[in-house]
C-alpha cells in the first residue's frame, strides 16, 4: 500500500438541494413580479422605519420615487398622518408577527391625504426582522361609504318628517275638537255674564290661551307641511313679540334676550305661523351657538333700500322693509361653513343634536316671503343674522271697519259631529241666536234624518272625520236627496278634504277647528243669506 497511489472520492446526491434553489429562484422571481406589478402599494422597511425596498404602486399611490425613500425613515418623509397608526402596526407585528387590515390616513408627497387599508408581516432578511407591508387606497371607498351614509341619514330624516305629520294630522284633530269645546264654552259664559268683572277677565284669560293654543297647532301642522299658508297683511312686531315670549319660557336664563322691536314698523304680507318658525329657529341656532351662555339680541325696524350703502346689503330693490335680524355673542361661523349653512341636511352639530335643517327652512319661507336673509359673522365674536320683508301698502293692511255682524236667524239646522260635547255646544251656540237645531252624533243617522223630511232643514254643518260615514261623503249623499240644500264642512284635520275638494263636490262652505261662537254664526249667515 506504501508503494501505491490511492484516489479517494465521494459522491453525494444534491438533487433535492438543486431543486430546492430552484424553486426558491423561481419563488423570487414570482415575488418580485408580484412585487413590481402589485397595483397596491407594497413596501418592506427595517424595524425603525427606514425604507429597504418599495414598488411602483407604492410610487403612484405616495408621489415618491425610489429615491425619495430608500434608506430614509416613513417617520422622516411624515407619511403617517397620525404617527400613533405606526405605533399600533408595530406593537401589533411584535405581539403576533401579523396585522390584518389596520386602516390609516397617510400624507401624500403633494400634501393629500388618503385613506389605506394596510396589512402587514414580521419577516427575516439576512437574520434581520422586516416588516413587509401592502396598503390598498380605500380612499374613494371612504368617501362612497360617507356619502351613502349621509343619504341614510337623509332618507330618514324624510321618513321622520312623514311620521311627524301623520302624528300632527292626529294631533291636530283631537285638540282642535278640544279647543272648540273650550272657545265655545268661554264665549258661552262671556255672552251670559252681563256686568264687567273679574269673572269675565278670567274668560278673556281662557279665550286669549285657548287662540295662543290654536296658532300651536297651526305651527305643528307647518312643521310637517301639512297646513295651508295664509298669507295676510300683518304687523310683524305683534307677531315677533308673541314668539319672544314663547321664547323666554325655552331658553335658558344665562341668555340675555335683548329686544328691540320697533311697534310703529308698517304692515308685510306674510304668514303668522310661518314668521313665527322664522324666528324660533334662528333663535334656536344662536342658543345653540352660544353653548347656553351669552347675549340674544333681536331687532325689528323699518329701513328703505336704495339709499347709500344698504341695496347691496340682501340684492334686494329700492323701497320699504321690516328688517328683522337676530344676533349673538356666540363662537361665529367660519367662512368655508358659512358658504353651505343654508343647504338642506347641512350641519356642523352632533349627531342628534341637529338635523340640518333649520336654517334651510328659513331660507325658504323668507324667499317665499319674496324677502332676503344674509348673514355676518365673525369667528369668535358672534353671528348676524339680517331678514328683509317688503313693507305693504297700508290700505292693503288696514282693517276694515264693516260694522258690526247680524248673526240671529230662526233657521233649521242639521248639525253632525261624533264628539258629543262639541254638538251640546254648538246647539246652544245656535239657538243663543234664533235658529233651530237637530243634532246628530252618527252621520247615518243624519242621513236617515234628513232623507225622511229632507224639506225641514234649511241648513246642513257637518264634521270630516267620524266613523261610519265622512262629512263628504254624507254631503254627497244629501246633495243626492237635495241638491239645492246648503252645506257646510268643518274639520280639526284631515288629508282627504281641502277648501277646494269641498267646493267641488258642492258644499257651500268649508273651515277648520277650533271654532267660536262668531266663527260658527259668520259662516251660517254667510251660506244662509247666498242662498235667499
Amino acid at each position: 500500500m506504501q508503494d501505491r497511489k490511492v484516489i479517494f472520492s465521494r459522491i453525494q446526491d444534491i438533487t433535492e438541494h438543486v431543486k430546492s434553489e430552484k424553486k426558491l429562484r423561481e419563488l423570487e422571481k414570482r415575488f418580485r413580479i408580484a412585487f413590481h406589478t402589485s397595483p397596491d402599494a407594497i413596501s418592506i422597511t427595517k424595524m425603525n422605519g427606514n425604507y429597504v425596498e418599495v414598488n411602483e404602486g407604492f410610487t403612484r399611490l405616495t408621489g415618491y420615487t425610489r429615491k425619495d425613500v430608500i434608506g430614509r425613515s416613513s417617520l422622516d418623509i411624515n407619511v403617517w398622518n397620525n404617527p400613533k397608526d405606526r405605533k399600533t402596526l408595530v406593537e401589533g407585528l411584535l405581539k403576533s408577527r401579523q396585522v390584518v387590515n389596520l386602516e390609516a390616513d397617510f400624507r401624500m408627497k403633494d400634501g393629500a391625504i388618503k385613506t389605506g387599508l394596510m396589512s402587514a408581516n414580521l419577516i427575516h432578511l439576512q437574520g434581520e426582522p422586516h416588516i413587509l407591508s401592502i396598503t390598498r387606497d380605500i380612499t374613494a371607498r371612504k368617501k362612497a361609504e360617507e356619502e351613502n351614509a349621509k343619504l341614510e341619514a337623509q332618507l330618514r330624516q324624510v321618513y321622520k318628517m312623514e311620521a311627524i305629520g301623520t302624528m300632527a294630522g292626529g294631533i291636530a284633530h283631537d285638540f282642535n275638537n278640544i279647543l272648540t269645546i273650550i272657545l265655545g264654552n268661554a264665549d258661552l259664559a262671556k255672552y251670559v255674564m252681563k256686568e264687567e268683572g273679574p269673572a269675565r277677565q278670567y274668560v278673556d284669560k281662557i279665550l286669549e290661551a285657548s287662540g295662543r293654543a290654536k296658532e300651536m297647532v297651526r305651527q305643528i301642522l307647518a312643521f310637517s307641511r301639512q297646513a295651508k299658508l295664509s298669507f295676510v297683511p300683518i304687523k310683524p312686531h305683534m307677531v315677533f313679540t308673541e314668539t319672544l315670549k314663547l321664547l323666554r319660557s325655552t331658553i335658558p336664563s344665562s341668555i340675555d334676550i335683548q329686544q328691540e322691536i320697533n311697534t310703529l314698523c308698517r304692515a308685510i304680507n306674510a304668514d303668522p305661523t310661518q314668521l313665527n318658525q322664522v324666528l324660533m329657529n334662528l333663535c334656536a341656532n344662536a342658543v345653540h351657538a352660544m353653548d347656553e351662555k351669552g347675549t340674544l339680541t333681536v331687532a325689528l325696524q323699518e329701513v328703505q333700500l336704495g339709499q347709500k350703502g344698504t341695496r347691496h346689503k340682501a340684492n334686494l330693490q329700492p323701497g320699504f322693509y321690516a328688517l328683522l335680524t337676530v344676533a349673538d355673542t356666540g363662537k361665529g361661523i367660519s367662512p368655508e361653513v358659512k358658504e353651505r349653512i343654508f343647504d338642506p341636511f347641512f350641519t356642523t352639530k352632533k349627531v342628534g343634536e341637529g338635523t340640518g335643517m333649520g336654517l334651510s327652512v328659513v331660507h325658504g319661507i323668507v324667499e317665499n316671503h319674496g324677502g332676503k336673509i344674509s348673514v355676518e359673522s365673525t369667528p369668535g365674536k358672534g353671528t348676524t343674522f339680517s331678514i328683509y320683508f317688503p313693507i305693504v301698502e297700508e290700505a292693503s293692511a288696514a282693517s276694515k271697519d264693516i260694522g258690526k255682524p247680524q248673526y240671529k236667524g230662526d233657521e233649521h239646522i242639521l248639525f253632525v259631529d261624533d264628539e258629543e260635547a262639541l254638538v251640546e255646544l254648538a246647539a246652544e251656540m245656535l239657538q243663543l241666536y234664533g235658529y233651530k237645531v237637530t243634532c246628530k252624533t252618527s252621520s247615518t243617522e243624519a242621513l236617515e234624518a234628513f232623507r225622511t223630511a229632507p224639506a225641514n232643514f234649511d241648513l246642513v254643518i257637518t264634521d270630516q272625520t267620524m266613523p261610519e260615514m265622512s262629512g263628504s261623503e254624507l254631503s254627497k249623499q244629501l246633495l243626492n236627496i237635495r241638491p239645492d240644500i246648503p252645506i257646510i264642512l268643518c274639520t280639526g284635520y284631515s288629508a282627504k278634504i281641502s277648501a277646494e275638494i269641498a267646493e267641488k263636490i258642492g258644499i257651500a262652505d268649508y273651515f277648520l277647528k277650533p271654532f267660536d261662537t262668531e266663527k260658527l254664526l259668520r259662516s251660517v249667515r254667510k251660506v244662509l243669506d247666498g242662498m235667499e
